[in-house]
């Protein structure tokens, strides 16, 4: 929470410097999907930003008009209703009580996610610098003139794919190798947004959703945190690696089809594990794939026999480009560190270990200082 809490407060003052926004004057509103409450992850921002000495937080709530208030429990199947909500980040917890959270009323969502005219100039007359939607289903309709630099939302799963209900559901279901978690910025409609910063982090197989979802919400808050930074310093207040995507539709919740898919999978690599006579046979903890940039094809890094991948760092090197990783032995041995080269075609060349201790090594990390390369 303090490294969070750190980069948060060092956007603050960068933003504050360039824009001539005076001390303590930046104010960031922080639109909730329920009144009171938030998903847990949320929550936790909330804390991060109200624990920063440089911005101002101005909590706004989401009042669902013409349609029932969401019940977390009816968009959840009943397979994965069960599992604990204390991991589950997106169970709606009561908000922070904190006295640098400042509220600014309710704003009324339509049944087909759109502010009314009163709700936007609610969010108008507050003069904020920048909107933040806390909400894991998407908005529509019109959204410009609401902040001065515009709003951000986050989209929980590939930002070219719709969203699943629950989120991350779906890349457990089907899956994905990976689960993607993008800050988009909206400027005058939500359903078109440029994509500013993506992250993302493996799916971990089984019959368990809320460890994949816990995972990938974690990435959010952070991911914030390093965009208001990012932004503090450059001329484009919000730098986009991606412009003008239209929304790829509405968010769809999971099918019995898709249950049934899931539980069909996860049966049939049980027997299989079984037949061959050993419960850790085939298991994968861990893996690493690459992608270019944009696609959202990914390919896995092959890995040798007995050997594990995990903790990716790739440079590039006279128009070359190396992936370090931490290559896990089997049997519980001491981990260490391999590279690879990753070729145009994204095919790769023979991996080799370039660093090996007496001890575990992980997490490597490469840089040039005076035209020499470190780890």
């Amino acid at each position: 929470m303090g490294e969070q809490a750190s980069l948060i407060d060092d956007a603050g003052i960068r933003l504050r410097q360039r824009f001539g926004i005076a001390s303590g004057e930046f104010r960031v509103g922080v639109l909730l999907p329920g009144i009171g409450v938030a998903p847990r992850w949320a929550a936790d921002l909330l804390t991060w930003l109200a624990a920063s000495a440089t911005l101002v937080p101005i909590v706004i709530d989401g009042c669902p008009s013409g349609a029932p208030a969401r019940d977390d429990s009816l968009r959840r199947p009943r397979l994965v209703r069960g599992e604990n909500d204390v991991r589950d980040p997106f169970a709606r917890v009561p908000l922070p009580k904190h006295p640098a959270l400042c509220p600014a009323g309710e704003v009324v969502i339509h049944g087909d996610r759109v502010l009314d005219r009163d709700a936007r100039r609610l969010l108008a007359s507050l003069s904020l610098d920048l909107l933040v939607c806390l909400d894991e289903l998407p908005l529509s309709g019109e959204c410009g003139g609401l902040a001065k630099f515009g709003v951000w939302s986050l989209h929980f799963g590939d930002p070219r794919k719709v969203v699943s209900l629950p989120p991350f559901w779906r890349e457990l279901a089907d899956g994905d190798p990976v689960g993607v978690v993008a800050l988009r910025r909206h400027t005058e409609r939500f359903e078109c947004a440029d994509t500013l910063h993506e992250d993302a982090t493996a799916t971990i197989a089984g019959w368990s959703f809320v460890e994949n979802a816990a995972r990938c919400a974690s990435l959010a808050a952070p991911m914030l945190a390093r965009a208001l930074t990012d932004a503090s310093a450059r001329r484009d207040p919000t730098p986009a690696i991606e412009r003008s995507q239209a929304s790829p539709g509405e968010p769809r919740p999971i099918s019995t089809m898709h249950l049934v898919r899931h539980a069909a999978r996860r049966v049939a690599h049980s027997v299989r594990v079984r037949l061959r006579g050993n419960p850790d046979a085939g298991r994968q903890d861990w893996f690493v794939a690459i992608r270019r940039r944009g696609s959202a094809l990914y390919r896995d890094v092959p890995m040798p026999p007995g050997v594990q991948y995990a903790d990716p760092f790739i440079c590039e090197h006279d128009g070359r480009h190396w992936l370090f990783m931490e290559e896990i032995p089997a049997y519980g041995r001491d981990a260490h560190i391999a590279c690879v080269e990753v070729r145009e075609d994204l095919t790769f060349g023979a991996p080799q270990v370039v660093l090996q201790r007496p001890h575990h090594l992980s997490y490597p990390f490469v840089f040039v200082h005076e035209g020499e390369y470190f780890m």
